[in-house]
Parts: structure tokens; C-alpha cells; sequence
């Protein structure tokens, strides 16, 4: 991390694939919390989930982007006015090539907050059903 500049894989569709697979864990999570018999508070979790998520990352992605031109020029400039930043270019999977998932990395570059996010929802929708909230 930092030290060589990541174009293939997901990055090759997309500049931030973590950010984009938080969001759709976040966009998962708000569609299992919909009730249909209070369609109010149903409105306000999307809203502050999906506002709350576009709020904190957009400038995190910004900043992200802003440090790694720093440190990669021109090379970055190629690549970033080549590939989206957030939604993915279907049209260019082939340069992905295989992934591998390595669990140390994960670890290694923190994403374990991820996981934890992650269980900490999945408890609450355990709760919802539970308690039928």
C-alpha cells in the first residue's frame, strides 16, 4: 500500500472498489431493515444511511485521491482519467483478470472494521426481528 499504484483487479473497473463494496453492504443492510407498516421510519433509515454513507465518503474518496496523486503524478492522472471512481465500467472486466481474496491483507490494511460494521448491523436486524421493532 503506497508504494505501488493498484490498476488491476477491481481497481481496474473501479477506483474505489472497497468504498463501493461498503456501500452495497450499507444498501443491503437499509433494504433488510424495510417495514412496511412504517414506511416514515423506513424513509429515514434510507436517507440517513445512503446521505449519511454519500456524506463521509465522497470527502474520504477525495482526500484518498488527492494523497495518491501526490505520490504517483502522472502515472495516477492516466489511470484516473481512464477508470470511474465509483460505479464500475462493466465494459472493462477483462482487464481485471483473477482476484484472490487474502485474508491477511484485509487485516494488514484495517478493513477488519468492515467486518465488525458488518456484525454490529446484523445484530440489529436480529433485533428487529426479534422484537418486531
Amino acid at each position: 500500500k503506497n508504494k505501488e499504484l493498484a490498476c488491476d483487479g477491481p481497481y481496474a473497473l473501479v477506483r474505489h472498489p472497497l468504498y463501493l463494496g461498503s456501500f452495497l453492504i450499507v444498501a443491503g443492510f437499509t433494504l433488510a431493515a424495510f417495514n412496511p407498516y412504517n414506511p416514515l421510519r423506513t424513509l429515514l433509515v434510507y436517507a440517513l444511511s445512503l446521505g449519511g454513507f454519500a456524506w463521509v465518503y465522497r470527502r474520504k474518496m477525495a482526500d484518498e485521491e488527492a494523497k495518491i496523486s501526490g505520490l504517483f503524478g502522472a502515472d495516477y492522472d492516466r489511470y484516473r482519467a481512464g477508470t470511474p471512481m465509483f460505479w464500475p465500467d462493466w465494459k472493462r472486466r477483462d482487464a481485471m483478470g483473477r482476484v484472490e481474496f487474502d485474508p491477511a491483507l484485509a487485516l494488514k490494511h484495517r478493513e477488519h472494521h468492515t467486518i465488525a460494521g458488518v456484525l454490529a448491523i446484523a445484530a440489529m436486524l436480529w433485533m428487529k426481528l426479534i422484537y418486531q421493532l
